[in-house]
């Protein structure tokens, strides 16, 4: 038994407390004889009493990892996972925990300046198995902001210097490429037919901004085999992701506004819009595993001026 990995905790001789800081948290226990600082110094080498016991269950202090166990390419991965994972849980360990991640099936729509830094975000955090969607070569003016793109890349297909890269860094993922455009609802439903995509261990992640009405396309094949599926977006002075709509929340057909698509953005405002909604699709994919505060089925847009996000 240990305490997590970023659980700290001190003796106050003023007011005769422990204190105990978790992240932002912070807990105080009235210790007058510095019986439950002296356990928890003690932790490791004998279990702390029923009392302070019970305490730190209760507050999620008590790491339930497996991951001396864990041979990953990720295991510092597996260490928050750990401070996540519910104190003295029956039901999930780290190692399961990356075998259910190892399950999951994400489909990327559009590997540009979101879609890359979303790829690389989820392969880092132990999702194994990928499906890339794209038909545009790599150009040189995509080297600003596409993670993973060089200038040795320049003329090849997107999908296929993807694969060749992501493989490199982790030798077990999976990777299936679509080097084609999706210009209607029959091109995306065609990929998505495969069998094992589904509502319980995949979610499709539309990172293309063309054709126009391109969410439609994909609301309407993700509806028809029930799989989640996420937007993320970027402007000049907004990104925007979400709401993740699955069969809880269903897509409604939205206006489809007139103007051309954005034609060029920053490296800084695509990689923390990606980010921000790799961090909502790993919460959901981990939903029923962890307590969660994300709001999946809302709207959320960050002002890259006032760096303030607005959800609605």
């Amino acid at each position: 038994m240990r305490l997590k990995e970023n659980v700290s905790y001190f003796y106050d001789y003023d007011s005769k407390k422990t204190v105990i800081n978790y992240g932002i948290k912070e807990f105080s226990i009235v210790d007058q004889q510095k019986e439950y600082f002296n356990q928890l110094k003690r932790i490791g080498l004998e279990n702390p009493g029923s009392d302070l016991l019970e305490f730190l269950t209760d507050k999620n202090l008590l790491d339930a990892s497996d991951m001396a166990n864990v041979k990953t390419d990720v295991a510092r991965t597996g260490i928050y996972f750990a401070d996540k994972l519910p104190s003295q849980t029956e039901n999930y360990s780290i190692s399961t925990i990356f075998k259910t991640l190892g399950e999951i099936t994400v489909v990327i729509l559009g590997c540009g300046g979101i879609g890359t830094v979303v790829v690389d975000n989820l392969v880092r955090s132990g999702i194994k198995k990928f499906v890339l969607v794209d038909g545009d070569d790599v150009e040189s003016s995509n080297l600003n902001r596409q993670v993973f793109f060089s200038t040795e890349d320049i003329g090849k297909k997107k999908t296929k210097v993807l694969y060749t890269k992501l493989l490199k860094l982790f030798k077990d993922v999976r990777i299936t490429v679509c080097s084609q455009y999706i210009k209607n609802t029959n091109d995306l439903t065609e990929i998505l037919s495969n069998k094992s995509l589904n509502e319980a261990n995949s979610i499709l992640v539309n990172c293309a901004d063309t054709p126009q009405n391109i969410e439609e396309i994909v609301a309407r094949s993700c509806q028809k085999f029930e799989i989640p599926f996420v937007s993320g977006y970027v402007g000049v002075e907004t990104g925007t992701w979400g709401p993740i709509y699955d069969k809880k929340h269903k897509y409604k057909k939205e206006s489809i506004l007139d103007g051309e698509p954005l034609k060029a953005s920053l490296s800084m405002t695509n990689m923390t819009t990606a980010s921000l909604l790799s961090k909502l699709i790993l919460d959901y994919l981990m939903r029923k595993v962890y307590k969660t505060e994300n709001c999946f089925y809302e709207t959320h847009t960050l002002d890259f001026e006032r760096m303030r996000i607005d959800n609605e």
